[in-house]
């Protein structure tokens, strides 16, 4: 009688296990997925209810939670297009321009969505006065400088400065915020200065100070 050869259950396992290995080695990786892309054009809501293009140059970015992940600028007729990769396919992304949060989106890769954005904005421009101090000298020119920030921009066709309630003409930096004007020399009394502005939503912004010019005493010698 002859005998037959059996292999146990187990080592079929192994080899079937082992075989199965090599064929997944074998396999070409897959490539990473692409990132979801969102574009369209964002516009700025006025305090009129008028919504009007962005400018060219506002920052948009995308955020995980407390983490920035892309960013990208505005054109000049206010289009957008940003590429977004995260963690994972179904993550909520956030979607801002510049210091506004305006949607969520749920990240899908190989995913291109069409999206326009709305800034609703509120909040008025900051002036920060530089100079002059309390007093100055009598008779001298006098620097008159301010900083003015936003959170979206600033419109710079709105920017008026006056000194006594005449209007001077300032130079504005738009780079640094840095607004600034070189009086006449000014005779000894008191001024009163005033700068207004909006950002490009319409909220405006006014700020009024004093200053005294006086002319300065010399020591008397006995």
């Amino acid at each position: 009688m002859e005998k037959k050869l059996t292999i146990p259950a187990t080592i079929i396992i192994l080899l079937a296990l082992a075989l199965s290995l090599t064929l997944v080695k074998s396999q070409p990786p897959l490539p990473p997925p692409l990132p979801m892309t969102v574009e369209g054009y964002v516009f700025i809501q006025k305090t009129t209810g008028e919504n009007v293009t962005a400018p060219q140059g506002l920052y948009v970015y995308a955020k995980v939670n407390t983490n920035i992940i892309s960013n990208t600028t505005t054109e000049a007729d206010g289009h957008y297009g940003i590429s977004i990769s995260g963690p994972d396919d179904g993550t909520p992304v956030d979607l801002w321009v510049q210091e506004i949060n305006i949607t969520r989106i749920i990240l899908h890769y190989w995913n291109v969505t069409t999206l326009n954005m709305t800034v609703v904005d509120t909040a008025p421009p900051l002036i920060q006065i530089i100079s002059p101090p309390a007093e100055i000298a009598a008779g001298k020119p006098t620097w008159i400088n301010a900083t003015l920030t936003d959170n979206l921009a600033i419109n710079v066709t709105t920017i008026k400065m006056t000194l006594n309630q005449t209007q001077l003409i300032p130079t504005y930096e738009p780079a640094t915020g840095l607004l600034y004007c070189l009086t006449s020399p000014l005779p000894p009394g008191l001024y009163t200065a005033q700068i207004t502005v909006e950002d490009i939503a319409g909220n405006k912004a006014t700020k009024t100070w004093n200053f005294t010019a006086y002319t300065p005493i010399a020591p008397i010698i006995n």
